[in-house]
C-alpha cells in the first residue's frame, strides 16, 4: 500500500510523504522494513515523529490480539449477529440462524438458479429488519434492477408497514402523522390511500437510500475498492460519512471478473489471493457479512460429491473452495421446474421458488 494513502489516517505529513518519497521509501512495507534511526538519519525527521508514525501504522495494518473476554464482551454488545438471508427456511436448514456477522457466503449455481434474485432479496431484507444499517452492492454484470428491488418491497413489507401505520394511527390524538396527516377530534382511520402515499414517499425511499450500487467491470477496479475501503472504515473521520454503519456487501458475480484473469494469467491467481484477503479482513475486522456469487462450468473429467448436476462445477476453483464460510448451491431443475439450494456443510435441502413479484 501506498504511504500517499495513508495520510489521514496517521501523523504522516506532506512534508514527510516528500522527504520519504527522495529516499525510496513509498510504501508501507518498506516503512515498516526499514529502521527508524535510518530513516530519521536519511530524512532529518526526528526520530520520535518516525516512531509514532511507524507505530500508528502497526496498529492499522498488523494483527492486534485480544483477550477471550474482550472478544465476548464485544459480542454481548453488538445488537447484530445475524442477517437473514431472505429465506426463513435457508436461514434456518442451511445457515443455522443466518449470515453470521464477520462471515464470507458464497452462492454458486447456474444461469437462471436465482443468484441475482437472492442477493436484491437479501439486500432488501438486511435494510427492511436493520432500520440503521447500509448495504453496498457491488454488480459486475449490469444484473442490479431496482425496479425488482421496489416489486420485491410492496409484496413482501407492504401490508406489514399498512397495518403499522394504521394501528399506529388509531393510537395518536390531536398529533400529526408522519408529518402528513392530522388526527381529528373522533380519532378516524387514516385513510388507506393516504397511508400508501406516506409508505411510497417516505419509507420506500429512505430504506434505498441505505443501498450502495457500484458498477465495476474489472478485477483491478474491485481491489482497488476492497482497499480503499479497508482503509476508509478503519479511519474514523470516513467512518462518519458514506461507509457508517456498512452491514453487508454483495458482490454478483464475483465470478465473472475473476474467471478472465486467472486462466493462463501469470498475476491472476495473486490478484485472487489478494482480493480474497480484503475481503476476510473488511468481514471480520468491521463486522459485517459478505455474500458473493459464483458461476459454474462444465466438469467432464471429476465428479462433485455435494453438488447434484455431476457435469457442472464452481467456476472460481480448488483454491476457492476454502475462502467461503458457507458454499450454498442453487440448483434448477428444468424438467421439473423447481428450484432448491444445499450447502456444504448441510445435508438438507431447502426448495425455493421465485415469482414475478415476490421471491
Amino acid at each position: 500500500m501506498l504511504l500517499e494513502q495513508c495520510l489521514s489516517i496517521c501523523s504522516l505529513t506532506d512534508d514527510i510523504l516528500m522527504k520519504l518519497d527522495e529516499h525510496d521509501i513509498k510504501t508501507v512495507e518498506e516503512l515498516l522494513l526499514t529502521k527508524p534511526s535510518f530513516i530519521a538519519s536519511k530524512t532529518e525527521v526526528k526520530l520520535n515523529v518516525i516512531e509514532k508514525i511507524i507505530t500508528e501504522l502497526e496498529q492499522l495494518f498488523s494483527a492486534q490480539p485480544k483477550t477471550a473476554l474482550q472478544v465476548y464482551n464485544h459480542i454481548i454488545d453488538n445488537n447484530i449477529n445475524f442477517l437473514s438471508i431472505g429465506s426463513e427456511e435457508m436461514d434456518k436448514e442451511l445457515l443455522f440462524g443466518g449470515m453470521k456477522i464477520g462471515q464470507l457466503i458464497e452462492l454458486v449455481g447456474n444461469t437462471g438458479s436465482g443468484k441475482t434474485q437472492i442477493c436484491l432479496n437479501c439486500a432488501l431484507q438486511t435494510l427492511v429488519n436493520n432500520e440503521e444499517a447500509n448495504v453496498i452492492y457491488i454488480d459486475t454484470g449490469n444484473s442490479f434492477s431496482s425496479s425488482r428491488i421496489v416489486e420485491m418491497f410492496n409484496s413482501q413489507n407492504f401490508e406489514r408497514l399498512l397495518n403499522s401505520e394504521q394501528t399506529s394511527n388509531n393510537e395518536m390524538k390531536d398529533e400529526d402523522f408522519e408529518g402528513n396527516f392530522q388526527n381529528n377530534n373522533n380519532n378516524e382511520i387514516v385513510e388507506k390511500e393516504q397511508i400508501i402515499n406516506v409508505i411510497m414517499k417516505d419509507y420506500l425511499p429512505q430504506t434505498l437510500s441505505r443501498l450502495k450500487v457500484l458498477k465495476i467491470y474489472d478485477a483491478f477496479q474491485l481491489l482497488d475498492l476492497l482497499e480503499s475501503l479497508h482503509n476508509d472504515i478503519k479511519n474514523t473521520n470516513i467512518l462518519a460519512s458514506e461507509w457508517n454503519n456498512t452491514k453487508l456487501i454483495i458482490i454478483d458475480s464475483l465470478a465473472a471478473i475473476l474467471s478472465p484473469i486467472i486462466g493462463g494469467q501469470s498475476y491472476g491467481h495473486s490478484i485472487m489471493i489478494q482480493i480474497t484477503k480484503y475481503l476476510k479482513a473488511i468481514a471480520n475486522e468491521h463486522e459485517l457479512v459478505v455474500l458473493y456469487t459464483n458461476n459454474t462450468v462444465r466438469n467432464k473429467n471429476q465428479v462433485i460429491d455435494y453438488i447434484s448436476d455431476k457435469d457442472v462445477k464452481p467456476a472460481l476453483g480448488y483454491t476457492f473452495t476454502y475462502v467461503p464460510n458457507y458454499r450454498i448451491f442453487l440448483h434448477y431443475d428444468i424438467h421439473n421446474n423447481k428450484r432448491y439450494a444445499s450447502s456444504n456443510k448441510s445435508t438438507k435441502r431447502v426448495f425455493f421458488d421465485i415469482h414475478p413479484t415476490i421471491f
